[in-house]
């Protein structure tokens, strides 16, 4: 079953996404999963990313600067 999800940002250390709810996300039945990072007055364009796993989407959250664990 595909699973849905947002991704909630509590700091911006870069002040580019801003706080909130700052990507939207689908895990598919295989396991993939992609991410569509939302529009911002810095960014006009959202920017979609294709990933092998929710795994690999948490561990890039982590890796960015301020990001609760």
């Amino acid at each position: 079953m595909t699973a849905r999800f947002e991704l909630h940002r509590f700091q911006d250390a870069t002040g580019v996404s801003g706080i909130g709810v700052v990507a939207d996300g689908v895990v598919f039945d295989c396991g993939y999963a992609v991410v569509c990072w939302r529009e911002t007055t810095r960014i006009e364009t959202p920017t979609v990313g294709w990933y092998p796993d929710i795994k690999a989407v948490v561990y890039l959250l982590r890796r960015l600067p301020k990001q609760p664990t």
